[in-house]
């Protein structure tokens, strides 16, 4: 499934995904969390942002090759960002330390 707007294009393996919301705030219908759900948002195209972490969760994005770009930590608020504003166009990997793992796309 590849999902277009004017800000960002990006791809997700169907047979991977349970439930997929479309909304106008913040890319997502519903802005609150579940327990234990991590969500991804594009703030735009050169920042994209975690929610859902805990507090200090580390948090890398990688390239394709898998060599770290960059690393930063979940704020207070569980929350961590990175600036793709110096990135090429392409696809990258963000990680956390909890095994779960998220494919974007730097258009």
């Amino acid at each position: 499934m590849i999902i277009k707007s004017p800000a960002l294009e990006t791809a997700y393996d169907v047979e991977t995904v349970d439930t997929f919301t479309f909304g106008l705030e913040g890319g997502v219908l519903n802005p609150i969390l579940e327990k234990g759900e991590v969500r991804i948002v594009y703030k735009n195209s050169d920042c994209v942002e975690i929610s859902g972490l805990d507090a200090q969760t580390p948090a890398y994005l990688h390239s394709l090759s898998g060599v770290t770009l960059a690393a930063t930590q979940a704020d207070s608020n569980g929350t961590a960002s990175f600036n793709l504003s110096a990135l090429a166009k392409g696809v990258y990997i963000i990680s956390t330390c909890n095994s779960q793992s998220f494919k974007i796309i730097k258009p």
